[in-house]
């Protein structure tokens, strides 16, 4: 299965057309931590998956 697939976060960003770098500085995290996040090293807290959700516009990351 190809990376992108693997990782919802991942697939929603750049469905959503930010680099890591926009989509971090947007939600007011670091690059590593997004990386971390979308590589699956860590789990993003809830309230940054909620501002991923509404960044991304992917209702279904709150589920």
């Amino acid at each position: 299965m190809p990376d992108d697939c693997r990782n919802i976060y991942k697939t929603c960003r750049k469905a959503a057309g930010f680099t890591q770098e926009a989509a971090a500085e947007r939600l007011g995290i670091s690059v590593e931590s997004l990386r971390a996040y979308e590589t699956g090293q860590r789990v993003p807290p809830n309230e940054v998956v909620e501002l991923m959700v509404i960044l991304y516009n992917a209702q279904h990351l709150a589920f």
